[in-house]
């Protein structure tokens, strides 16, 4: 699924892998340093804002742990999946 997110103030796209309630690892060519991360989640009908913590980056990508998600949210990310 297509995952967007911003480095430097510039938006990049990503494809989400091993997606859950709980995180993602975002698959790039564009990395991500660390840290907070917001995340868009482009489900086709509709776009997911996911906050998270990058948890670990590797040269494929990068892990995101995502923050306490509003049940709404929850329930579109996992209807989604």
């Amino acid at each position: 699924m297509r995952i967007l997110y911003r480095v430097d103030r510039v938006e990049v796209a990503g494809q989400a892998r091993d997606l859950t309630t709980m995180g993602t690892f975002v698959v790039t060519d564009r990395p991500h340093d660390g840290g907070e991360i917001q995340l868009t989640l482009d489900t086709g009908s509709d776009a997911l804002q996911l906050a998270g913590e990058v948890v670990l980056v590797t040269d494929e990508g990068f892990a995101v742990a995502f923050h306490s998600l509003a049940p709404d949210t929850l329930t579109k990310l996992d209807s989604a999946i």
